[in-house]
């Protein structure tokens, strides 16, 4: 449809902003384990959201992050649009500080840009979702806003700081951000949502796979 709306580069920070709002609901008190989690996140999903769409969205989930990362490039329409995801993807699994991913980022939104249709939408939501991310969980020494460290004390693990990969996590919620706005695109099927209520769900959707990551990780 010619006046379909599309994401924007604005639209992708809001995403990342819900995707960092959701996670601070638990960080105090995080979940020792994923139905626990899985509770919390119940508890602050958007309210127009049914139980169909959140557990289609727990159901994407569960697919391990080879295959997610598969049906985003299948998703994708040109080479050109595969190799940028690639490229993002690499940045943001290597990071050593916020500053030098976010400027790396920034690099990248002049080719994003000239991207079109459904390869742009997936591109933008996959780094500032990631973006947001690693600003919300890297360490305050690495540029971040040090909650993963808030989370870890609160696991008996002692080599837990040591352990956890961000950049892993990064990549993670940005491929969990775009795997759920691949599935938001038939949202129609469930009925009308309004615009503020589908970006909402994508950044609940990255948050919960956020939240599981690290679980996974410390657990």
């Amino acid at each position: 449809m010619e006046n379909e709306k599309v994401i924007s580069l604005q639209d992708a920070i809001k995403i990342g902003e819900f995707h960092n709002s959701y996670l601070s609901n638990i960080v105090n008190n995080y979940p020792k384990d994923i139905e626990s989690l899985k509770r919390e996140f119940l508890n602050f999903a958007p309210k127009e959201l049914s139980e169909e769409i959140t557990n289609d969205i727990f159901s994407y989930f569960e697919n391990d992050i080879e295959k997610q990362n598969q049906i985003i490039i299948e998703n994708l329409s040109s080479q050109t649009s595969v190799s940028l995801y690639k490229e993002i993807s690499e940045i943001v699994s290597n990071v050593t500080s916020y500053r030098e991913v976010s400027l790396r980022l920034d690099e990248k939104l002049s080719d994003i840009e000239k991207e079109v249709g459904r390869d742009k939408e997936i591109l933008l939501t996959l780094v500032e979702t990631s973006r947001a991310s690693l600003k919300f969980w890297l360490p305050t020494s690495e540029g971040g806003d040090g909650n993963g460290d808030i989370v870890i004390e609160q696991f008996p693990n002692a080599t837990a700081r040591r352990q956890v990969n961000w950049g892993q996590i990064g990549y993670a919620d940005g491929a969990g951000a775009v795997g759920v706005l691949i599935r938001t695109w038939y949202l129609a099927a469930w009925g009308p949502l309004s615009w503020g209520t589908i970006l909402g769900a994508i950044g609940w959707g990255a948050a919960w796979g956020s939240g599981t990551a690290l679980l996974y990780q410390l657990m």
